[in-house]
């Protein structure tokens, strides 16, 4: 939802958007020690896994105790098979299309208190408006199951988060793939 916003401001200058950026910063006032703490947590995961050119996948479960969870073990496979190619360090080649892909530990649908902007996401991809250049991502709603999108949505959460799982996650993959049969 984004990129119409970025493509926007691609011509603006630097002075103005950083100028915008001290406004909504303003506007969203200083971070609690909390959330402060995450944010330094999540920088410092994605700056080691880029400094060190490795794989920036950790051992499935690794910040969670839902390592021996059958559905992120499922989800690590998934991520392996369709995701690393783009989102892993060391499979990106530099100058690569996917060597801008991000780094899921910064992704903030991960974090989210329901995983439905992720659901969308893999079921949908991204892609730049037509004729526009932009970030690309294939969706995988004909590739895979409801029960797949869950399991890989838990590996996701339990890697690249501190958060607890989310409860009942095919429910949503099931409502999010009603929702854009729909649209």
């Amino acid at each position: 939802p984004m990129t119409p916003v970025v493509h926007n401001l691609r011509d603006v200058p630097e002075s103005e958007v950083r100028a915008i950026s001290t406004y909504v910063a303003s506007v969203m006032g200083a971070p609690d020690p909390e959330r402060q703490k995450r944010a330094e947590a999540v920088l410092a995961m994605a700056r080691a896994a880029s400094a060190a050119g490795g794989d920036d996948v950790p051992e499935p479960g690794k910040q969670s105790p839902a390592s021996n969870d059958a559905a992120v073990q499922s989800g690590a496979a998934l991520y392996a098979g369709s995701c690393a190619i783009c989102h892993g360090a060391a499979q990106r080649a530099p100058g690569a299309p996917s060597a801008d892909a991000l780094h899921l530990a910064l992704s903030s649908s991960l974090s989210l208190g329901s995983p439905g902007n992720l659901i969308r996401i893999v079921l949908q991809g991204m892609a730049p408006p037509d004729g526009e250049r932009g970030s690309f991502m294939p969706g995988f709603a004909g590739a895979y199951t409801d029960s797949q999108v869950a399991a890989l949505a838990a590996y996701l959460r339990a890697t690249y988060t501190d958060r607890p799982a989310w409860k009942d996650v095919e429910r949503d993959v099931r409502k999010q793939r009603q929702q854009l049969a729909r649209e």
